[in-house]
């Protein structure tokens, strides 16, 4: 018989996100040489970059959105980026609280580099599947992305928050008796 712990493993080397995690991890593993050794730029770094280069002109905290890193590490890394001259930073007109990044022509260049090296993993990631499956599995994957955002804004029950109830439950049945 299997130990609870084991089960427990293999279910979650099944799931959605597992995957997607560990391909994510993958992909991150095959950029990093490029943007550590010819960019000197670590991962978050590259995280950042791309983000302003998908929605610029934005700010440190939107990123905050894009991502799931911290806003320590994004202010980190944006200032390795403003330092090495590939991502501007100026304060918004409208609101002087917020900041706006967008890259600098050498910063677009050094994204295009590192992107096209991404774009390259994944053709190869998605060689093993037709035209057809490519597209479907692109659907699919957007349909989950949209729901998974969905259910960011559904107020949910925390594990911490379910025990006070049920302890109340508890003492009012033995109260009850």
């Amino acid at each position: 018989m299997k130990k609870r712990a084991e089960i427990d493993r293999e279910t979650l080397s099944e799931r959605l996100c597992s995957k997607f995690g560990t391909m994510s991890a993958r992909y991150l593993r095959h950029i990093q040489p490029i943007c550590l050794e010819v960019y000197k730029l670590n991962i978050n770094a590259w995280r950042v970059m791309s983000n302003i280069a998908r929605n610029a002109p934005i700010s440190a905290s939107d990123i905050g959105n894009f991502t799931s890193l911290e806003a320590d590490k994004i202010t980190r890394a944006t200032n390795l980026l403003v330092k090495q001259g590939l991502v501007d930073r100026r304060d918004d007109a409208r609101d002087r609280r917020r900041v706006i990044l967008t890259l600098t022509d050498r910063g677009w260049s050094v994204s295009r580099a590192i992107m096209e090296a991404g774009v390259e993993y994944e053709r190869q990631l998605l060689d093993v599947l037709n035209d057809r499956e490519r597209m479907a599995l692109l659907e699919y994957v957007d349909r989950v992305l949209a729901r998974s955002r969905e259910l960011e804004d559904v107020p949910r029950e925390t594990p911490a928050r379910q025990r006070p109830a049920r302890a109340k439950k508890a003492a009012a049945k033995s109260t009850a008796r």
